[in-house]
């Protein structure tokens, strides 16, 4: 049986579904990603688990960073 091609892209709808969810709730693409291969494409469950990672990570400013 044939395996599925890595190429290190996803399906479109994959791809704006990460750029979704980076725009909207400020999460990486990295944690987009992964959100969206523990979850799936329920795109509530998404939003909700997205809230929680943002809520949990300390925010840093520029003014912070220094």
């Amino acid at each position: 049986m044939p395996t599925k091609h890595e190429s290190g892209r996803g399906s479109s709808a994959h791809r704006v579904e990460i750029s979704h969810l980076v725009h909207a709730y400020g999460v990486t693409r990295d944690q987009a990603r992964r959100l969206l291969s523990r979850i799936g494409n329920d795109r509530a469950k998404l939003g909700e688990a997205a809230r929680i990672l943002k809520a949990r990570l300390p925010s840093r400013s520029v003014s912070e960073a220094k």
